[in-house]
């Protein structure tokens, strides 16, 4: 027995509406969580009346997303002595958008206010990620002896050697001489090189110096610096990761393609056989059937260990035509080329109702589009869940999926 196709598609919309409420119980379980980080963070002891004497510890931080979305997020710094004693806390909640460059900062005073060297912890409220930034000479006695600090520290590795360039400033707006000292350390704590450097240098001055370091085999290094003013104590110090030669030690551990209406999304996932955190370039290349490049694109960024941090890039192929493609991707670290990984047979061009890209209309397909029920096109997370283009995700667009469910590309 046939029905009226009317009628079909009236039962068909019942069906979604029931199923709407129940979709949207489910979607959540889809969702991955939003991950914070820092990207950077240090603590300066800091005169801010201009006596000579530190007035706080002055805590800056930056914090990112895995995502290109804008959250609240909330950052508390404790302040240690040498005994491990807090000696201060506070915290700050603000605005973070993807991986936006955005500063945010705290200032500790210890109490008792006494000098002394001091340590910070930042950490995020939830407790998934967090820095420590040690040795912090502190001393609140007005005509206290000149404190310098690592403005910026940066190490890179040739086919030839580590090199070592670093920015020392002054706290109080005065010359003074500073000694830096420079240690190559190999993966086991093996000392294999120590320099040091005297110049002098002002309160605010960009004057980078540069070290030039021989290491003797393949390996993850670490550079410890230290900064001594003239006649003061030790007042900062960083350690830096390198691994030499350039190239070693990133891999692909895994890389899949994501086909859309307007663009094919490559995500990957980096590792490094050290359990060092470390900056990689990854490059992507996609070709068309005909072997022409159709697209290129890359991205930067900072990866630790083995660490699961996917990131994607989007490429956007001229031809409107549907087409398979094949993408190459390549990591770089230094600059020089470590792992390359390939995907062949990329389908682009597919209709709008296979939204999430795995070439099959199903469930999640539902999902994305409940998820996003009810919101305009510039409020969509899921620009694609908007499956006939008019402005709004709708039961319209559900009942498109659900007449597609089960399709393959």
């Amino acid at each position: 027995m046939s029905y009226p196709r009317s009628l079909v598609n009236i039962l068909l919309i019942a069906a979604l509406c029931l199923l709407i409420p129940l979709l949207f119980i489910i979607a959540p379980a889809y969702t991955n969580p939003l991950i914070a980080f820092f990207f950077d963070a240090d603590a300066l002891p800091t005169d801010e009346n201009g006596d000579g004497g530190h007035d706080y510890i002055y805590i800056k931080f930056d914090v990112d997303l895995d995502e290109d979305v804008t959250t609240n997020v909330t950052v508390i710094a404790e302040l240690y002595n040498q005994s491990g004693k807090i000696v201060a806390t506070k915290s700050v909640t603000y605005k973070v958008t993807g991986q936006e460059v955005g500063y945010n900062s705290l200032k500790l005073t210890p109490s008792p206010n006494v000098s002394g060297i001091y340590n910070a912890r930042v950490m995020l409220s939830d407790k998934s990620d967090e820095l420590y930034v040690n040795n912090i000479y502190y001393n609140p006695v007005p005509g206290s002896k000149p404190i310098a600090y690592f403005a910026d520290a940066v190490v890179s590795s040739t086919l030839n050697m580590v090199i070592l360039r670093f920015d020392v400033n002054m706290v109080q707006e005065i010359n003074s001489n500073v000694t830096v000292n420079a240690t190559l350390i190999d993966s086991t704590g093996k000392t294999i090189n120590s320099q040091n450097l005297t110049y002098k240098t002002f309160f605010d001055s960009i004057d980078y110096q540069r070290m030039n370091f021989i290491p003797t085999f393949d390996d993850a290094y670490s550079i410890v610096l230290t900064v001594y003013p003239e006649g003061g104590l030790a007042a900062d110090s960083r350690i830096l990761n390198v691994l030499w030669p350039p190239g070693i030690g990133a891999y692909f551990r895994k890389y899949e393609a994501f086909a859309f209406n307007d663009r094919i999304e490559l995500a990957f996932d980096v590792d490094l056989e050290y359990n060092i955190t470390y900056m990689v370039t990854v490059e992507a290349i996609l070709y068309n059937s005909q072997s022409d490049v159709a697209a290129y694109g890359y991205t930067s960024y900072l990866t630790t260990g083995t660490l699961s941090d996917e990131n994607r890039i989007a490429l956007f192929p001229k031809a409107s035509s549907h087409d398979k493609y094949y993408a190459e991707l390549i990591v770089n670290v230094d600059g020089y080329p470590a792992s390359y990984g390939y995907i062949e047979d990329i389908p682009f061009g597919r209709p709008r109702w296979y939204i999430n890209g795995d070439n099959v209309v199903d469930i999640l397909d539902l999902i994305i589009v409940a998820r996003e029920f009810g919101k305009k096109s510039f409020e969509l997370l899921e620009p694609k869940a908007d499956v006939n283009l008019d402005g709004i995700v709708d039961i319209l667009d559900l009942v498109i999926v659900a007449h597609h469910f089960g399709e393959k590309w």
